[in-house]
């Protein structure tokens, strides 16, 4: 059957499903967000996702389930490296194409760059 013409739902996510890191995450990090039209940088505390960085300094980052289900935090990946845990929204093309889900992204590089309005 054609990738296309599957649909999928999803009404939870079991919280220890997430797959365990197999890259260390740096010391410090930072995340350069921009968010209609406007950008800031941050740090990055520990074990935090990209996008709870984002929300301690921008409370109107787009996110609603925190789980990555709904793909309502979609943001491409300008610069940097992430690891995500979780995507059951976003597809192979989006992916390949430099997305990332910010609620279950994790620095790998020093510095993050997402942008949520392309």
């Amino acid at each position: 059957m054609a990738r296309g013409r599957i649909h999928e739902e999803i009404f939870h996510v079991d919280a220890g499903s997430a797959p365990a890191a197999m890259v260390p995450a740096p010391a410090h990090s930072t995340v350069t967000a921009r968010l209609d039209g406007r950008g800031g940088t941050w740090p990055v505390r520990e074990g935090e996702s990209l996008l709870e960085a984002v929300l301690r300094n921008r409370p109107d980052a787009p996110y609603a389930c925190k789980g990555g289900v709904c793909g309502t935090c979609r943001a491409f990946l300008v610069e940097g490296e992430v690891r995500m845990d979780r995507n059951f929204a976003l597809e192979t093309e989006e992916t390949e194409a430099g997305y990332v889900l910010a609620c279950q992204s994790h620095p790998l590089s020093e510095k993050v760059e997402l942008d949520f309005d392309r």
